[in-house]
């Protein structure tokens, strides 16, 4: 019986407690978070050519787009973090001219495309690039989606080679049959 109390009780006590950017979204509306961001973007002389996408949802801010240096991108993360009632930030930004092989932007290439692949966007990839050669740090859940992650970060200009450091989990699957066994 204590197990199954628990089982609504933890949940319930994890929605209560908001942290402070979590309230202030609560009470700040998406559309002025939206506003907000599409302004100053627009605003920014650094930014006003580029053409940025901005979705937000529940404090939630998504951007999707192109820009022409790693000075642009650097930019609007700024601006992101910079902005009120922001939650997380979803980058899927590709940063284009002048991209050859600085492993920064590689390295923002790679997490953008890792982003922007739907059976991956949910993982939490760490991505280190140097001299070109791209090393992938996380957990996947499966076999599959490590050979994914790794092709994914083949494709991207400038990458010479990529090591996967990958490890496979089941902590979904665990967490599950956890919340579904029977208590005795």
């Amino acid at each position: 019986m204590k197990v199954k109390l628990f089982q609504y009780i933890i949940p319930f006590l994890c929605l209560t407690f908001m942290s402070a950017s979590q309230a202030e979204a609560a009470t700040r509306g998406d559309k002025q978070i939206y506003y907000e961001l599409t302004g100053k973007i627009k605003s920014s002389h650094a930014l006003n050519d580029q053409a940025i996408q901005v979705n937000v949802r529940d404090g939630m801010v998504a951007l999707r787009g192109r820009v022409d240096t790693l000075a642009q991108h650097a930019e609007i993360v700024k601006t992101v973090k910079s902005c009120r009632g922001v939650i997380s930030f979803h980058d899927v930004i590709y940063i284009t001219k002048g991209a050859t092989a600085d492993d920064q932007v590689i390295t923002q290439n790679v997490l953008a495309k890792l982003r922007s692949d739907p059976e991956l966007d949910f993982l939490d990839i760490e991505v280190h690039v140097s001299n070109s050669q791209c090393h992938l740090y996380g957990q996947v859940l499966n076999k599959e989606q490590a050979k994914r992650a790794h092709k994914v970060a083949k494709r991207v200009r400038g990458v010479a080679k990529v090591s996967g450091h990958l490890k496979i989990s089941n902590a979904l699957t665990e967490t599950a049959s956890l919340t579904t066994r029977k208590s005795r």
